[in-house]
């Protein structure tokens, strides 16, 4: 993973990713081809939890928005349980941050639940899923406030490298694992 910018200012850290999506869907207009996708989480991405509930992020949902203007396929991926009921929840969730027109909302099965290292390989396995459903083109930005989000972590190690590498507590960068050409990593509250 390389960095573009690394910055405590969320801001400029969405403008930054907002331009190069916008660049992503011209570049694909111009050959003819479908706008390209976006992915994003849900936990301290779209939504911040609180002790006393939820509030929305609204920069990355101004982005969401942002995505849909595009035409770009919005592709929500979290690691909340696939399960009923929490789908249900999600999506009465999704509905009250006004946050309708998403392609897909694919949650974790529980096996892909355990550790950073299966939650890693779990979200590539559904970051796989929307580039093979997009024609094999790799989304043109992930949006997410941990590494798994970007990338296949392997070890704890690996995560420990990545957090020493980018200090910033906001990192746009560029993908190096296929699924994805640029990454907005967010804070992280965990």
């Amino acid at each position: 993973m390389r960095a573009l910018l690394q910055t405590a200012d969320p801001a400029r850290a969405a403008a930054l990713a907002a331009r190069l999506l916008a660049a992503a869907v011209r570049r694909a207009r111009a050959r003819g081809a479908p706008a390209p996708a976006v992915i994003m989480d849900i936990d301290d991405t779209l939504v911040h939890d609180k002790s006393d509930g939820w509030t929305a992020n609204e920069p990355v949902i101004a982005l969401f928005h942002f995505a849909r203007e595009l035409g770009a396929p919005v592709h929500l991926i979290t690691a909340r349980a696939e399960d009923p009921a929490v789908r249900a929840w999600t999506e009465d969730q999704l509905r009250a941050l006004g946050l309708a027109g998403y392609q897909s909302l694919q949650l974790l099965r529980d096996a892909d639940r355990d550790t950073v290292v299966t939650v890693s390989r779990g979200k590539r396995r559904l970051r796989d899923r929307v580039v093979r459903g997009g024609g094999g083109a790799p989304a043109a930005l992930t949006v997410g406030d941990q590494w798994t989000d970007a990338t296949e972590i392997a070890s704890d190690r690996e995560l420990d490298a990545l957090d020493a590498e980018f200090r910033g507590p906001y990192v746009v960068g560029r993908c190096e694992d296929g699924t994805c050409r640029w990454f907005l990593k967010l804070r992280s509250y965990s």
